[in-house]
C-alpha cells in the first residue's frame, strides 16, 4: 500500500508540489489515493476507506515477524580416511610424446683472451642539436607566411 498523490485529473501524471500540473498546465493537481481499484480523488488530507495520508501509508497494525524455522543441522559423518600412497614421478607416463629437438652437449670451456668474431661498428653518440628543432620551427611559420601571402594576393588581385 502506498501514501496518497498528487495526481493532475486531466491528464493523470504525479508530481510533488500542489497548484497547476506542471505536465498539461491546464488543471489544479489534487488528492488521490491509489490503494483502491479504481483510485479514489480524495478532498481531504486523509482517506477515509484505508486511512492513508500524504506522508504515510495506510494505518496498518504491525503484526511481530514470525519466528525464524529453528535451524537442524543435517546430522554429520566422518569423511572417510585418506589412503595416503607414495608414487614415484617419473613412473607416470608422459601424456603426449616428447617433440623437443634433443641439444648437443655444451663445448668445453675455453681458454685465454675472447676475441669476437666481427668488431662492432663505432656508433656515433651525439646530444639532439637545437638547430634542428629550431629550424623546422623556422620552416613551419615560413610555410605559413607563404600560405597567407598567396591568400592575401588571391583576395587583391583577383
Amino acid at each position: 500500500m502506498s501514501a496518497l498523490v498528487l495526481r493532475c485529473p486531466n491528464c493523470g501524471s504525479v508530481q510533488d508540489d500542489e497548484g497547476t500540473c506542471e505536465t498539461c498546465h491546464e488543471a489544479d493537481v489534487r488528492l488521490f489515493c491509489p490503494n483502491h481499484v479504481p483510485g479514489r480523488w480524495l478532498d481531504a488530507p486523509r482517506c477515509d476507506a484505508c486511512g492513508a495520508t500524504r506522508d504515510a501509508g495506510p494505518i496498518v497494525v504491525a503484526r511481530p515477524p514470525a519466528p525464524p524455522p529453528p535451524f537442524a543441522p543435517p546430522p554429520a559423518e566422518p569423511p572417510p580416511p585418506r589412503r595416503v600412497t607414495r608414487r614415484d614421478p617419473m613412473s607416470v607416463p608422459p601424456i603426449a610424446p616428447d617433440w623437443r629437438p634433443t641439444t648437443r652437449p655444451h663445448a668445453p670451456p675455453r681458454t685465454g683472451p675472447v676475441v669476437p668474431d666481427v668488431i662492432p661498428p663505432a656508433v656515433r653518440v651525439a646530444l639532439p642539436s637545437f638547430l634542428g628543432c629550431m629550424g623546422r620551427l623556422v620552416m613551419v611559420v615560413l610555410f605559413l607566411l607563404a600560405l597567407l601571402l598567396a591568400g592575401f594576393v588571391y583576395v587583391v588581385w583577383y
